[in-house]
């Protein structure tokens, strides 16, 4: 059930438990709790429990969790669905990101789309398909994209920067924190240095350094001097 590629990994598989440290692949499959530490590979789909990375993990085949934490970086060739999800580091999906309460702080990518009850996400990020949820919480620290963003309750704000973050971001184009976003939708929605073509919702705050096309608006709408809207219309 279990294969070794390395001698320096160590791998212990108790009541369908499964820690491994070091470095090394191992097969998919389904367990209670699975923590790996060090540079680890999965070959196959994961279905667990729990499941807590520290290190480098990738993952060839789709995973499903109840709970997830992770330190480190993490690389899904399929799905990551999970219900509760903590990870601070960089995590890259090949597929589609589905969960309930997720907390992520660092860099994500998704080549497919995510479906979120509750989305808090500290970083930047990119969403090459569509951002689906109940509420989203972004906290702009590096360059974020995605198709669209939906939820009832939508906040984007940018994290404030020391001088040295400033200066570092010019060098560096991924760091700047602002958010490019096709189409956002929501009834509550409050932004912060995001670029968007269609802004539409009940009650919208845009903030200084957005730049938006279209602002479609049902009870109220607020925006800052320092925001440049194209069009605005009550709906």
């Amino acid at each position: 059930m279990v294969k070794a590629s390395e001698a320096d990994m160590m791998i212990r598989v108790e009541e369908r438990d499964l820690n491994l440290s070091g470095t090394g692949q191992i097969a998919g499959g389904a367990y209670r709790f699975v923590k790996l530490e060090g540079i680890s590979k999965v070959n196959g789909p994961m279905a667990c429990e729990q499941m807590t990375v520290n290190g480098v993990a990738t993952m060839n085949g789709s995973v499903a969790a109840d709970r997830f934490e992770l330190a480190g970086k993490l690389t899904v060739h399929g799905d990551l669905l999970i219900q509760a999800a903590k990870a601070e580091g960089q995590i890259t999906i090949d597929g589609d990101f589905r969960g309930e309460a997720v907390s992520l702080n660092g860099m994500v990518k998704v080549k497919g789309n995510c479906e979120l009850h509750e989305a808090a996400l500290a970083g930047g990020f990119t969403i090459l398909g569509s951002l689906l949820a109940s509420r989203v919480d972004l906290k702009l620290s590096g360059r974020c994209q995605a198709k669209s963003i939906q939820a009832g309750m939508i906040e984007i704000r940018q994290l404030q920067e020391s001088n040295w973050s400033k200066g570092l971001r010019f060098l560096i184009p991924a760091l700047d924190p602002r958010a490019w976003v096709g189409q956002l939708i929501g009834e509550h929605i409050l932004i912060e240095a995001t670029q968007a073509q269609l802004v539409r919702g009940d009650r919208i705050s845009i903030g200084k350094g957005c730049v938006i096309d279209r602002v479609e608006y049902r009870a109220s709408l607020f925006i800052d001097p320092e925001a440049k809207v194209r069009e605005r219309v009550k709906i």
